[in-house]
């Protein structure tokens, strides 16, 4: 098992040499410097979440191929691999350490994007490290609400969309934008 985790990973790493190389020696691909969050299958901002000033809605990552992920992003610091509770559910996860943020794979598509505390980026009208009454007040009704976590149901874009939330000390520490068809 951890020897076909491994050689998920290894491909993963040669994938992203492989389509990175490419756009990084040529100056005149337009791939590089143009790639955008693709539209959420033309769906409006999700109900009840405000719409930030020209940011683009971060569900528009979730069913992201490799190769337009890697335009977009880059190429990645880390790639790692996160055991799941079930084996089927074992993840290669990019990671962007600069960006604060980590991207998880599943059948060659993003399924999960974490913000974490380094992340300095709104989304969604919040931000990492704000108080977990200013961010109820904000992103206003959430379907399931604990103490040390809240979760949204964002509108569908062919598929469930999942924001969760997670506080320390009643600040916003980690955050997983996601698809719940997962």
């Amino acid at each position: 098992m951890m020897k076909n985790i491994l050689t998920i990973a290894i491909l993963f790493v040669i994938l992203a040499f492989i389509f990175v190389s490419p756009l990084a020696a040529s100056d005149t691909d337009e791939t590089a410097t143009s790639a955008k969050i693709p539209d959420p299958v033309g769906m409006p901002d999700p109900v009840g979440m405000p719409d930030p000033v020209g940011m683009p809605d971060p569900a528009g990552f979730l069913g992201m191929d490799i190769k337009t992920a890697l335009a977009f992003f880059g190429t990645p610091d880390g790639v790692l691999t996160h055991r799941g509770d079930l084996p089927g559910h074992d993840d290669v996860v990019f990671q962007y350490n600069a960006k604060g943020l980590s991207v998880f794979w599943f059948e060659n598509h993003i399924w999960v994007i974490r913000y974490d505390s380094t992340h300095k980026e709104p989304f969604y009208g919040i931000s990492i490290s704000m108080k977990k009454d200013q961010v109820l007040q904000t992103l206003a009704f959430p379907h399931q609400d604990a103490q040390d976590s809240v979760i949204f149901f964002l509108k569908d874009r062919g598929f469930p969309v999942r924001l969760r939330l997670y506080f320390v000390n009643d600040q916003l520490t980690d955050a997983y934008l996601y698809r719940g068809d997962f």
